[in-house]
């Protein structure tokens, strides 16, 4: 394990604006803050927030000292402030790069004790804390430098995907200073500037909705960039997309946040390999240092004990544009309408469709309706397409088939 801390003073301002964008975003999608208030929106042009400072405050963020209570117990949550007693200095010092510091510090006193405590990402439900010991986020970056020597003589890594999830986290903050490398964030601005912004032998994450976006939207990368995905399941159609952006390679990285990085492959075709920080015991994964063994939140066919396919999902949450939605959420949102006697949600291509089984005959009142509550819902959960019926499609068997 390395002497130097986790995340260092530049990353620790990555993760700030990352971390109070997704707290501002949660009330904004509640309508209950002002959109000029947003940390972007006040950072100015700047296309990932490099430049400047901000105060911490109701007038420039809209966050009072309600929402400051709640953001510090946020920080604190996922750094894990507590340790070295730092939490209680941001209610002292509010401005972004002051926080910066002060996490920053927080990591240099904790070094090989240091941690970070990630949310399940984007799930319509209940969140869930995960941790991840720093001894396991080494681990993981030295298993991914082994399994693909190809990512060592990158220039940079151009990330689509915000730096505090467990995917952003691991490639774009822990292996662009294990290459010494530099990072770009641009989940903040337009999907063709990453094509822009590109130079030869850069890393691009991104998922593969963003994928299929940048092949619809035209995009070509420069000759030997290296493109990576993960937060969702990659298809024939993710590589084809790909490949007609011009990337030189791609890699589908499987994983979660509860698991970190799993396994990897470079094509449609081929079954995942097991990174070398992990084991596969009795059908259940676990990571090299860990006490415990967890499932995977999918079905694994394991041709053998270092190679897998992933067969499908445990549960009813499926990825859409990389978050996870609980469909049985969705349903349940719906179904409290008084004439909606049953909803049956699945996805359709990148979004999602309903059908709606009705207790009366359809109105244009009652697809209104169910539309405006649908907006209550992230904007990944809402149902796109709306179809109306007296009863459940189903086969001449009885088996629910698809509309």
């Amino acid at each position: 394990m390395s002497n130097a801390p986790l995340i260092d003073a530049r990353d620790a301002r990555r993760l700030c604006i990352s971390l109070i964008a997704d707290f501002q975003s949660e009330l904004l999608r509640k309508n209950r803050m002002r959109r000029s208030g947003h940390i972007m929106s006040v950072l100015g042009s700047n296309e990932d927030g490099s430049e400047g400072d901000v105060e911490i405050s109701e007038n420039e963020l809209d966050i009072d000292s309600l929402r400051l209570m709640d953001l510090v117990l946020c920080f604190n949550d996922y750094f894990g402030l507590s340790a070295t007693g730092i939490e209680d200095h941001l209610f002292i010092n509010r401005s972004l790069n002051e926080w910066a510091r002060l996490v920053s510090m927080h990591f240099e006193r904790i070094v090989g004790g240091a941690k970070i405590s990630f949310s399940t990402s984007g799930t319509v439900g209940e969140k869930k804390k995960i941790s991840h010991e720093r001894r396991d986020l080494d681990a993981e970056i030295d298993a991914i430098c082994d399994a693909l020597p190809s990512i060592k003589g990158s220039n940079r890594v151009l990330t689509a995907v915000a730096p505090h999830h467990m995917y952003g986290f691991v490639w774009s903050v822990l292996l662009p200073k294990r290459l010494g490398i530099d990072v770009l964030d641009q989940h903040f601005v337009a999907p063709n500037s990453i094509s822009r912004m590109c130079s030869n032998g850069d890393i691009v994450l991104a998922t593969p909705y963003l994928w299929r976006k940048y092949s619809e939207f035209g995009l070509r990368f420069p000759d030997r960039t290296i493109g990576v995905s993960s937060g969702g399941p990659a298809c024939s159609s993710t590589w084809h997309a790909a490949n007609a952006t011009g990337v030189a390679e791609l890699f589908d990285i499987y994983g979660s946040t509860e698991t970190g990085g799993v396994g990897w492959r470079n094509s449609s075709k081929s079954t995942f390999n097991l990174f070398s920080n992990i084991t596969q015991t009795d059908l259940k994964l676990c990571r090299q240092h860990g006490r415990k063994t967890c499932n995977a939140e999918d079905k694994l066919d394991w041709v053998n004990s270092r190679s897998f396919s992933v067969v499908g999902r445990r549960d009813r949450v499926i990825q859409i544009a990389g978050s996870n939605v609980d469909l049985g959420i969705v349903e349940d949102a719906l179904r409290v309408d008084k004439e909606v006697e049953d909803v049956i949600a699945r996805r359709d291509g990148m979004r999602l469709k309903v059908f709606i089984v009705s207790k009366t005959d359809y109105t244009n009142d009652l697809e209104d309706r169910l539309r405006r509550t649908a907006l209550k819902l992230p904007a990944t959960a809402r149902p796109e397409a709306f179809t109306f019926g007296k009863s459940a499609p189903t086969t001449s068997l009885g088996k629910l088939q698809d509309w």
